[in-house]
């Protein structure tokens, strides 16, 4: 077993397999352009690892496809939380086992696979491991997204529950004082009712009564109840500093409610057909979609119309993808803005001009919908 780790991405590749020069080749040519990147050759030590680092990627490169199936349904296995922890499942096999890899992609074992093994196409594997990478940040944009959602929905509900027993305490705190003072005057009426009474039927001195009722009524009635009414006011005064105090609290805790970014898009593309396709796809609230077939208008407003990112067919007249992507990263101020190219097909040639040109990704046509926008929103994300 071997370990080579870099600080350059904090995204962790885990290979398991059962050839060690082939784990040791691959972990050559991947270190270069990666982060950590781990590998083992023995299954028990494949668990330990994925469990110890929680890997973005698990590579499974065995010489059959049904031990590496084995191997991954094992890891559920041994690892309970496996389901709380996102990550991709890159396969890698002989082509004449694509149909067994095709098969378990669509069962959902695996994320990917690349079927050319022993001799890898370096840009090919590079583009399937930064793929993985990007849906992988996906995936963990999404559930951490998910656990605020579920957060923010506790603050509401716990916020709601806390303002009616607010709400509650104080009218019921109102209300006691009111009925308080219901009575105490009613009961300071029938005393002085009384006395006035006792008075008229008393043949005596009449000093004794109106002392003894002087008492009851100042220091039983009146200086009770005034704490007594004290006692109710500050309880309703502490309600009221209460619920101001805790609407600033859950004011600040709201704010981590997420708001996604409305991404704007540009999209270049001679083919006005497939330029009409993509805005109605792609158009929602999340993605505003500016389409047009005329490249060189794109690029002289393109500082003016400062898209988030722009989407450029390879294959254009007059200024071709390449041409036209050179001319965005050699200008200042367009440069930073992050730049799909759209092709017809995988082409080797295409990919190594369009990475040293300064393509941060590719997209296929006429591409999956659910593709493109989570290749959009993955490298936005990355930038920001």
């Amino acid at each position: 077993m071997k370990a080579h780790e870099r600080n350059k991405i904090n995204n962790d590749i885990l290979m398991v397999g059962d050839t060690p020069d082939e784990l040791a080749r691959l972990q050559e040519h991947l270190i270069a352009e990666h982060g950590t990147v781990l590998m083992t050759d023995q299954q028990s030590d494949g668990v330990k690892l994925f469990i110890e680092h929680r890997p973005s990627i698990l590579m499974l490169a065995f010489e059959e496809v049904e031990k590496a199936e084995h191997f991954y349904l094992s890891l559920f296995r041994h690892d309970s939380h496996i389901q709380q922890h996102p990550h991709q499942t890159l396969l890698l096999c002989k082509a004449s086992d694509s149909e067994k890899a095709y098969q378990l992609f669509k069962s959902g074992s695996i994320d990917d696979y690349v079927a050319d093994r022993p001799l890898y196409d370096p840009h090919r594997l590079h583009m399937s491991v930064k793929q993985s990478l990007e849906r992988h940040r996906i995936d963990h944009h999404r559930q951490l997204n998910s656990r605020l959602e579920q957060l923010s929905s506790g603050v509401d509900q716990f916020n709601n529950l806390t303002r009616k027993m607010v709400e509650t305490g104080t009218s019921q705190s109102r209300d006691s004082l009111r009925k308080f003072h219901l009575f105490t005057n009613r009961l300071s009426d029938d005393i002085k009712q009384l006395e006035k009474e006792m008075r008229g039927q008393s043949r005596g001195d009449s000093s004794l009564i109106t002392s003894r009722f002087d008492d009851l009524l100042i220091t039983n009635l009146n200086e009770g109840g005034t704490a007594f009414e004290k006692l109710l006011t500050d309880n309703e005064q502490w309600f009221d500093e209460f619920n101001m105090s805790y609407t600033e609290n859950i004011a600040e805790l709201q704010k981590i409610r997420p708001t996604p970014k409305r991404i704007k898009a540009l999209f270049i593309d001679d083919d006005e057909l497939y330029l009409e396709l993509i805005a109605d796809m792609l158009d929602d609230e999340f993605t505003e979609i500016i389409a047009t077939s005329d490249c060189s208008q794109a690029l002289a407003n393109l500082p003016i119309i400062n898209p988030d990112i722009v989407l450029l067919d390879y294959k254009m007249p007059i200024i071709d993808g390449i041409k036209a992507l050179k001319i965005i990263k050699s200008d200042h101020k367009t440069a930073a803005i992050p730049v799909i190219m759209l092709t017809g097909a995988h082409s080797r040639e295409l990919v190594e001009q369009s990475l040293h040109a300064g393509a941060d990704g590719f997209i296929v046509k006429p591409g999956d919908r659910n593709l493109i926008l989570e290749k959009i929103h993955s490298i936005i994300s990355e930038r920001t």
